[in-house]
Formats: structure tokens, sequence, C-alpha cells
């Protein structure tokens, strides 16, 4: 008997853009295109595909930022030695978030020893739910423009939320 504790959930695979805050989160069920002024949620169920498109706020939206900026928030860091990840030499380094206003208090970070990029983040909230990204394949300064992080709604066949003001 499995109890929902002892489950562990499934990580999910897609690609990741990134470029001056705008970002394209891409997975099998969904994308999630923002260029700071829109967010774009497209949902992919081939039976009733759909996209919400909703106002960017910088306050409320989820920020990718966030991942890498932990260490800018009160807290206090310990480096835990090396560890690999996914084959790679990381440095991990824990932090304590003591700042009320985030939705985690506590970040885990493995770091490639080698480059310096980020190879995972484990965030951590306040009940104790854990966030988990991985980045493999990591692509510096490709070129993007701001239409790679808009949806392109004329080409859409599907139910269309505008939720913007």
């Amino acid at each position: 008997q499995n109890s929902r504790m002892d489950r562990k959930p499934a990580p999910r695979k897609g690609f990741f853009k990134y470029s001056h805050g705008m970002y394209l989160i891409s997975m099998s069920d969904q994308d999630i295109y923002c260029n700071l002024e829109n967010v774009w949620l497209h949902l992919k169920d081939p039976d009733a595909p759909e996209v919400s498109i909703m106002d960017y706020d910088e306050k409320e939206s989820f920020s990718i930022e966030s991942i890498f900026d932990v260490y800018k928030y009160s807290s206090k860091a310990q480096y835990q030695g090396q560890e690999n990840v996914s084959g790679v030499s990381a440095h991990k380094i824990y932090i304590a978030i003591a700042d009320p206003d985030l939705g985690y208090n506590q970040a885990t970070i493995w770091v490639n020893a080698r480059t310096n990029m980020p190879l995972k983040v484990k965030l951590k909230d306040r009940n104790q739910t854990e966030t988990i990204y991985e980045f493999s394949n990591f692509k510096k300064n490709q070129g993007f423009t701001k239409n790679d992080f808009e949806f392109n709604v004329d080409k859409f066949k599907g139910d269309v939320y505008d939720e913007t003001e």
C-alpha cells in the first residue's frame, strides 16, 4: 500500500529557451511562453487544445530568475562538497532562505565544476513540497528574438481564452 507521501513525482522533460527575462518552457503536454508583456499557457490536449493569454505581472508571474537568484535573498549558504549530476561533477550548495515573502525557504543548487553553470536546482517550500529543475544541453548566447517567446494565436486551431486587460 503506497501512501501519497511515498510517491515520487515523475520528472517531466522538455526544452527551455531564455533571454533577458523572456522564456519558453515546452513539454509534451504544454508550452508556456513569456515575452514580459504577456504569458501564454498552451495546453496540447489533442481532443481539446487551448491557449490562455494573461497579462505579465512581474510580482505575480512565475520568474525564471528566481531559480538562479536564490542567493540574493536573506539566506545562509553551506557548501556540501561535490556530487555527480547525470555524470557531471558538480559543487553542491545548500541555502536556507529566511525571506518570508518567498514561496520557498530552502534551495539546493548543483553547479557544474567546470563551467560554473547550474546543473540542478531543488527548491523546497514551507510545506516541504519539492520542485526540482535539471538542466542539460545548456547553450549560451543563441540570439533569440522577442518572437521566439510569443505564441502565434493566428495559426492556432483550438480554444483561445484571452484574459488580458
